[in-house]
């Protein structure tokens, strides 16, 4: 008998990729989700610093203009007060030096913006100025002819505090400077006028006592020497209280000389009770020392306090910064984040489906019949048998 044998060929193995399904729609939604979730808290916390420093942004620029008015205004001041006892006491006005004060005031708002909303205040005062330094009148007619512009430069500056909102000024350095340079400072140099001019007029005769203005030197004496301690006493707090280096060398130098002026024309006006026919120059003499000395105190205050409120705008400037760069920064995470996460797993599942074939005998696909060779054939027949 002859077996006829059939040896049918197969490939060993067919490989099959799986095809990739991913679910798009599924995928943009946990992008989003992951978005709103990392940016959104981000964000809320964004607009607050935002807001709160753009605030105080605004604060500091107009304390800053605030400090510049001061500055020109309190030099006004400073210069009608020795107009005054000069006036009073019969020497020559330096006109010229108080007609620049009104100029430089004047040149502050060349636009005409009027940001702190004192222009109405200030129109009159330049005519008012001019037909005070156009006085003749001694001792107390020179008072009464520059009480009026005095007064009203005094109480402009008081309104150049409250505008510019330098009077509420959340430091406590900046307070004690605040209170010095915009209340003490021009009290003293409105008091020093008031006593120089009080002070020719108790005498008509070097050697003559008039006893009548000698209460009223008593009370500007008080004033002045009351306004003194307090500015000594609080920049010197003041100065154990800052965080800056030129505080204490910058400020208590001229403290302590308008503190030693003060007390030398104490002395010199107490004199004239006693018809001391040298007290009235020494008076004269004091007054003028009293008004440089405060003046530059007020100068080198509104100095030191200009330069703490240029670093408070350095910092904010640098919060508004850091912000904004952590926003973009959370904002670039949170987008590129999900397609991080996507492109290693779609190569490992297409690694995956390379690796892992998918084997088929082509023995398996035939009819037992056909099959003549290999262990299925083997076992058929030994069923047959």
């Amino acid at each position: 008998m002859i077996r006829r044998t059939t040896i049918v060929t197969t490939p060993s193995a067919t490989h099959r990729s799986v095809p990739l399904r991913p679910r798009s729609g599924g995928r943009v939604l946990v992008a989003v989700a992951l978005v709103v979730a990392l940016v959104l808290p981000l964000a809320y916390l964004f607009s607050q610093v935002w807001t709160t420093t753009g605030d105080a942004q605004r604060f500091v620029v107009s304390e800053r203009t605030g400090v510049r008015y001061a500055e020109k205004l309190t030099t006004l001041l400073a210069r009608l007060a020795a107009a005054q006892v000069a006036t009073a006491s019969g020497t020559t006005v330096d006109a010229e030096a108080v007609r620049s004060a009104v100029k430089e005031v004047d040149e502050l708002d060349p636009r005409g913006t009027d940001p702190l909303d004192v222009r109405e205040r200030w129109g009159p005062l330049p005519a008012q100025i001019e037909n005070a330094l156009r006085q003749k009148g001694r001792g107390q007619a020179a008072q009464r002819a520059y009480a009026g512009p005095i007064g009203l430069v005094h109480g402009l500056i008081g309104k150049v505090g409250d505008a510019s909102k330098v009077v509420r000024d959340p430091e406590l350095d900046g307070y004690y400077l605040v209170d010095t340079a915009v209340l003490r400072v021009p009290d003293v140099l409105l008091d020093v006028g008031q006593l120089g001019s009080l002070a020719f007029g108790a005498t008509t005769a070097p050697n003559t006592r008039v006893a009548g203005p000698a209460p009223q030197i008593a009370v500007v004496q008080d004033r002045v020497a009351r306004s003194t301690e307090a500015i000594s006493l609080g920049l010197r707090t003041g100065a154990d209280d800052t965080s800056s280096d030129t505080l204490g060398s910058g400020v208590l130098k001229p403290l302590d000389e308008l503190v030693a002026a003060v007390d030398g024309l104490v002395r010199s006006s107490t004199s004239l009770a006693t018809g001391n026919k040298a007290a009235p120059a020494e008076v004269r003499a004091a007054t003028t020392v009293v008004n440089e000395t405060a003046l530059a105190l007020g100068e080198a205050v509104l100095g030191e306090f200009d330069t703490l409120l240029e670093r408070r705008a350095d910092d904010l400037a640098s919060e508004r910064l850091t912000a904004g760069i952590a926003i973009v920064i959370a904002v670039m995470i949170a987008v590129v984040l999900p397609w991080l996460r996507r492109i290693p797993g779609r190569r490992r599942a297409d690694r995956a489906a390379l690796s892992t074939p998918d084997i088929v005998d082509a023995r398996d696909l035939l009819g037992p019949e056909l099959v003549t060779s290999g262990p299925k054939a083997r076992t058929q027949g030994r069923q047959q048998g």
